[in-house]
């Protein structure tokens, strides 16, 4: 069997997922569980809080997108990039169900250039707050912020994603 069940009770097969089994509480539950730096921050960091600060660095028109750029991460989990390279068809999968999530949600099928650089400025924000990694030219001016619980994930995730699609 390719499926897992989610959250909401929907049923997500990874070799033929559907536009039907994308549900934002399921990729909300997901990604506010779901640990950035594979688990190995100073603190428990969830790639919900993630998505949100890539959300606020962008400009407003690429804000949703921005909320929405991990969502595959809610079904497939965070994979370390470097790991991630050594296993091509996980991702192929996660293409393929990056797809079915933007057609989903309207979101543009190529992700942004803001939306990526975006999602760099966060890495380097986060590693300096949440690592003992040396980051050159931001140990001086390191920019702290405070690690969100599972709950809190999911409830602001959920807020930002309501307040982005009213526009």
């Amino acid at each position: 069997m390719t499926c897992i069940l989610t959250h909401t009770g929907q049923r997500m097969d990874y070799l033929n997922p559907t536009v039907s089994m994308i549900m934002i509480e399921d990729i909300a539950r997901g990604l506010s569980r779901e640990s950035r730096f594979n688990g190995q921050s100073k603190v428990p960091y969830f790639v919900a809080q993630h998505c949100v600060i890539v959300s606020e660095l962008v400009p407003e028109q690429f804000a949703f997108e921005a909320l929405m750029h991990d969502a595959t991460e809610a079904y497939m989990k965070d994979i370390p990039t470097p790991l991630k390279q050594l296993l091509p068809r996980y991702m192929e999968l996660e293409d393929q169900l990056d797809q079915v999530i933007r057609l989903a949600f309207e979101i543009p099928f190529i992700q942004s250039p803001e939306v990526k650089n975006a999602d760099r400025r966060a890495l380097t924000i986060e590693m300096a707050s949440f690592t003992d990694y040396e980051i050159p030219g931001v140990s001086e001016v390191k920019r702290f912020i405070r690690a969100w619980s599972p709950q809190e994930c999911y409830d602001v995730f959920l807020e930002r994603f309501h307040q982005l699609r009213g526009r």
